[in-house]
């Protein structure tokens, strides 16, 4: 049974999509940057390098190619209403590299692979573009990116994992911890370098 704050966060997340313009991205401008992203991460995931080498070019691959801001909302739900702008800045800032360690590291932890575009369709508000991911050992799994240009140019604003989302993964988590510091986004900003 959903609690008063989740369905709070859920509510707010989907209105921030329904109050979005209409695209013009295409699913075509939308699979371009995905395989963008996907031969970068390719690039990563096999390239030489220490493990915190691999994190920062993960994090510049989510910096260039993420609507960080939207993410940033979206993962704090309610809150980013009352939160300056500064402080969504500072907290945008934090959470990116937050993400690059967290899910850096699984990918990595395989060993290398790559991440090929299947086929993309247009959901209305976004597109979705399907990827599979392989790795070495011959593993597959399927990765969505939800991508929009609703901040002047292609950027995704979700992936999905195997049917699971990182935003709605991360306003759960990012609402515990937030919780856990009284609901201070300063703090959490603070504290976030330290985690993941």
């Amino acid at each position: 049974m959903l609690n008063r704050r989740t369905f709070l966060i859920a509510t707010s997340a989907t209105a921030m999509l329904a109050a979005a313009p209409a695209l013009a991205l295409t699913p075509n401008q939308a699979s371009r940057l995905v395989t963008q992203v996907a031969s970068e991460i390719t690039s990563v995931m096999n390239a030489g390098g220490s493990v915190s080498r691999k994190i920062g070019q993960f994090e510049d691959v989510f910096k260039r190619h993420a609507d960080v801001a939207t993410i940033s909302r979206s993962v704090l739900g309610p809150v980013a209403r009352s939160t300056s702008n500064a402080d969504l800045n500072r907290f945008s800032n934090a959470l990116t590299g937050y993400l690059a360690r967290k899910y850096g590291k699984s990918f990595l932890e395989e060993g290398g692979g790559s991440v090929t575009v299947k086929n993309s369709r247009d959901r209305g508000r976004f597109v979705e573009v399907s990827a599979d991911a392989r790795t070495p050992s011959g593993r597959r799994f399927d990765v969505t990116f939800r991508v929009w240009d609703k901040s002047g140019a292609p950027k995704f604003i979700d992936m999905l994992l195997e049917g699971v989302s990182l935003v709605t993964t991360e306003r759960a988590e990012i609402g515990a911890l937030l919780d856990q510091r009284g609901g201070s986004v300063s703090r959490l900003t603070r504290d976030l370098p330290n985690l993941g």
